[in-house]
């Protein structure tokens, strides 16, 4: 079955890719840094240091590696000469089954917000249902479902694949406003202040650019290029680009923290050829070992990335029982990667009896 985050588990020649399976486990660990402060919430300069190193850098590149596996392992099966929306058809299908099983999930984080909703249950009910991806970082699920949408129905319309990055670009450039670069708006209110007005309702009304059209929109695009076209640039160059590019963003992660300008911190410019150059690089970059231990890679990255945020609130109801306050410690991060992982392994083992085959609707 067609896994629609973590690859082509019955594709043949799914080994060429043990790279990008293994890449995305170690994306998914990222993931969990960025919602858990690696080294702790101890009030000490040297520690949210080194907190924001990895949650606003680099950690950063995770979600987008992921749009862009799913974009690629998608459109490979299409190819562009005889493109077809039935993939896209039957990926947006097992996308929203996936949102609805893991919005019923994780609904009691938000069964208290539901029930006091100033507009009423009913609103409290609809807004979570719609957007509970702002909540949670399951907002890459209907992000992926409008971003595999946008490709596909361009595609369909036999428009070609570098004009959709340049669409794609053109709305990753707006979303940066309304993420790292939000800041740059800021003399629009004496120079412009109807535009600064609109700007930020427009804003307020979507939550953030943080979706399919302004952020996954140029990934899917990325990996759907890719796909088609291949990845030509020579290994030894695309890793000097590469690095450059994630220096930079570097560079451009304390630039936009330094001048306050950055109202999130999901998207960054550099961040675009660096999760290009990387894509390609793990694409076009051959791992030989056992199959079977990357296609369960493949399932964890996706649980682990799925599960995380309850198996954080386990961990920290466990800390409480037994008198422990390790907020200021790395101990809930540990906690957390640990009771993720084994969480996610025995699902994937359970998964594999017949008594527990349903479960497999959990990852794929």
């Amino acid at each position: 079955m067609h896994d629609v985050l973590t690859g082509d588990p019955n594709n043949a020649n799914a080994g060429e890719y043990n790279a990008v399976d293994l890449a995305r486990f170690i994306c998914a660990i990222l993931v969990v840094s960025i919602h858990v402060a690696p080294f702790g919430a101890a009030d000490d300069r040297l520690v949210s240091l080194l907190n924001y190193v990895i949650q606003n850098w680099l950690a950063r590149i995770a979600a987008p590696i992921f749009f862009a596996a799913s974009g690629f392992f998608l459109y490979r099966k299409t190819p562009l000469e005889r493109f077809s929306l039935s993939p896209t058809r039957a990926c947006v299908v097992k996308l929203a089954r996936l949102y609805v099983i893991w919005a019923l999930i994780y609904s009691p984080f938000r069964l208290k917000a539901i029930l006091e909703d100033g507009r009423g249950i009913v609103h409290g009910i609809f807004d979570y249902a719609v957007f509970m991806g702002r909540y949670t970082q399951l907002w890459f699920i209907p992000a992926l479902i409008v971003s595999v949408v946008l490709v596909s129905f361009l595609l369909s319309r036999r428009i070609g694949i570098r004009k959709i990055l340049t669409a794609a670009l053109f709305f990753y450039a707006l979303g940066l406003l309304g993420q790292s670069w939000f800041g740059v708006l800021a003399p629009l209110r004496t120079s412009a202040p109807e535009i600064r007005s609109l700007l930020e309702t427009f804003i307020r009304i979507i939550g953030t650019t943080r979706n399919g059209l302004f952020d996954g929109f140029l990934f899917v695009g990325m990996g759907a290029y890719i796909a088609f076209n291949g990845f030509k640039i020579p290994q030894k160059k695309a890793l000097l680009l590469f690095a450059a590019s994630y220096l930079l963003m570097f560079a451009e992660a304390f630039f936009v923290k330094y001048f306050d300008l950055a109202r999130a911190n999901d998207m960054y410019i550099f961040l675009a050829p660096s999760t290009y150059l990387a894509f390609g690089l793990l694409v076009n970059f051959r791992m030989t070992g056992r199959g079977g231990a990357y296609r369960t890679l493949r399932a964890l990255s996706a649980l682990i990335y799925y599960s995380h945020l309850w198996i954080l609130s386990l961990v920290g109801i466990f800390l409480n029982l037994i008198g422990v306050q390790a907020g200021v410690t790395c101990l809930p991060f540990m906690l957390t990667v640990i009771g993720s992982a084994a969480f996610s392994y025995a699902v994937y083992r359970l998964s594999k009896f017949p008594f527990f085959k349903w479960l497999k609707i959990l990852y794929s």
